[in-house]
């Protein structure tokens, strides 16, 4: 499969400002009102590790085996405001999803309008019923550089990159550090679509 750009031009060029739009309507009002994009992936720790020094045959011989694999599913999230969300999980699933959301609703449930962004992973899949305040809007297939909670993670790769790592529970302390951190350059292009909305506003026009 690869991207529909027909789907890529909607989003940034009406679906994206649509929400923004709302959002900066709402807040020139004093109402509370954000977007947040979330998003789940895995981080797999694997090393090589010296098993033993042998004599065969009269040679040394120095012999290798991969430790077996160590994975985690990390769950994240950056609002427009540039608030971050950092979390873990055992599996990548319908269940792993559904706690990502009820944090969102939780942590959201004062606001008067969220708009949820998310990609089009089978189990992003919610059989409930969602809180009026919430919208969930699918970005467009195949089209990373839609999610800016891509953005969150190459952020987080970087510093995977800056250390040396023997067990997965240090690559949550690590990862751990980023949650609740404050970082408005993920969401840059969204922020300036607000912006312009919200000056247009101050200015009076609709």
């Amino acid at each position: 499969m690869r991207q529909d750009p027909r789907e890529i031009e909607f989003y940034w060029r009406y679906e994206l400002p649509h929400a923004m739009r709302k959002i900066a309507r709402l807040r020139e009002k004093g109402h509370k009102a954000t977007a947040i994009w979330i998003d789940e992936s895995i981080v797999t720790l694997s090393f090589k590790l010296v098993r033993v020094w042998r004599f065969k045959r009269e040679r040394i011989r120095l012999k290798y085996k991969f430790a077996r694999s160590q994975k985690t599913v990390l769950l994240t999230g950056v609002d427009l405001d540039g608030n971050t969300h950092v979390d873990f999980a055992d599996k990548a699933n319908s269940i792993t999803f559904m706690r990502l959301l009820s944090w969102v609703i939780r942590q959201y449930k004062d606001y008067r309008l969220v708009y949820v962004f998310l990609d089009n992973a089978r189990y992003h899949s919610f059989l409930g019923r969602l809180p009026p305040n919430m919208k969930l809007i699918w970005l467009p297939r195949y089209a990373p550089e839609c999610n800016f909670d891509e953005q969150f993670h190459r952020l987080l790769k970087r510093e995977l990159g800056l250390h040396i790592f023997t067990n997965i529970e240090d690559v949550k302390a690590v990862l751990g550090k980023y949650d609740s951190l404050v970082r408005p350059s993920l969401v840059g292009k969204a922020r300036k679509i607000l912006k312009s909305y919200e000056k247009r506003f101050s200015k009076g026009h609709q």
